[in-house]
């Protein structure tokens, strides 16, 4: 598995196994350095670039999740404008996703990487963007905690009616399929998010 903790010469990010540069906190992530052995002594660290890659996606989840869905106020959130220039941010995951910055995220698979994908380029710099393949995505997908339906299995449920609706699918230019992300259990997000730890 990809790990480039403590490698000289590469952006903050990628040296932390954190790509998305979450900044440290009590939450005990799947596969983080714990506090008092992180070196950064500001963003979280992280035994492999996979983890760092799923803690990113399940931050982006938990906050879609609790009404931030669309790229404003999700980015709003994530780069806030008193530390960052939100607006270029924005701008910046638009053009490389796609998404229109007021459209409302719909998540699924390939959305949810190229979300992922644009905002570790404006985190750490397009150049390094190749320093994160799409094995290292699908590493992150495979322990991330949850299942994943393609379009034409929700379809079929949907003409037989044994799926509630779940609102409209969003289009992506650079999203290759419809998947939608559907959780195991309501616990799954709930015991590891901003406010507790991992169970």
């Amino acid at each position: 598995m990809t790990s480039y903790l403590g490698q000289e010469g590469l952006p903050r990010g990628l040296k932390n196994n954190n790509p998305g540069n979450l900044v440290l906190t009590n939450i005990n992530w799947q596969g983080k350095i714990p506090n008092a052995q992180n070196t950064d002594g500001h963003f979280e660290q992280f035994r492999e670039l996979r983890y760092g890659i799923r803690a990113m996606m399940r931050d982006l989840i938990h906050d879609v999740n609790k009404g931030l869905d669309n790229l404003n106020d999700l980015i709003a959130e994530y780069a806030p404008p008193h530390e960052n220039d939100t607006a270029n941010y924005v701008s910046f995951v638009s053009n490389a996703t796609g998404i229109h910055p007021t459209d409302k995220l719909i998540l699924n698979k390939p959305i949810l990487i190229a979300l992922v994908k644009a905002k570790i380029a404006m985190e750490n710099g397009s150049a390094f963007s190749s320093y994160v393949s799409d094995k290292d995505y699908q590493d992150a997908i495979d322990i991330l905690g949850v299942e994943l339906l393609d379009g034409a299995e929700l379809k079929k449920k949907s003409l037989s009616g044994s799926l509630e609706q779940s609102g409209s699918y969003l289009h992506c230019p650079s999203c290759s399929a419809e998947l939608i992300l559907q959780e195991r259990s309501k616990g799954t997000r709930e015991t590891e998010n901003p406010n507790g730890a991992e169970g």
